[in-house]
C-alpha cells in the first residue's frame, strides 16, 4: 500500500507527479479547477480541506504560488515589460 501525500495548492501537478514517481499516492487540492490534474483532486480552500482530512494522509505537502517573487521579475529583458505585471 503506497503510502498518501496530500498536494495543497497543487495547481497543474508538477510536484505531485514527482511525488507519484517515488511512490507516494497523491491527492491534490486547489482552490483554482485543474482538469488536467493527473491524480485525486479537490477544488477546495486548502485550509479547509486540511482541517477536514489531515488524518487521511501520511504526508502532507503544499507550495502556493508566488508570483511576486519569480526569478522572471528579475531577467533584465523583462524588467519593466508588461509581463512583469502579470506576474505580481
Amino acid at each position: 500500500m503506497k503510502p498518501r501525500l496530500l498536494d495543497l495548492f497543487c495547481g497543474g501537478g508538477g510536484s505531485g507527479a514527482g511525488y507519484a514517481r517515488s511512490g507516494f499516492e497523491v491527492v491534490g487540492v486547489d482552490t483554482k479547477a485543474q482538469p488536467r490534474y493527473p491524480f485525486e483532486f479537490h477544488q477546495a480552500d486548502a485550509f479547509e480541506f486540511l482541517a477536514q482530512h489531515w488524518p487521511e494522509f501520511d504526508v502532507l505537502t503544499g507550495s502556493p504560488e508566488c508570483k511576486g517573487y519569480t526569478v522572471m521579475n528579475n531577467l533584465p529583458w523583462l524588467r519593466d515589460k508588461e509581463l512583469r505585471g502579470r506576474l505580481q
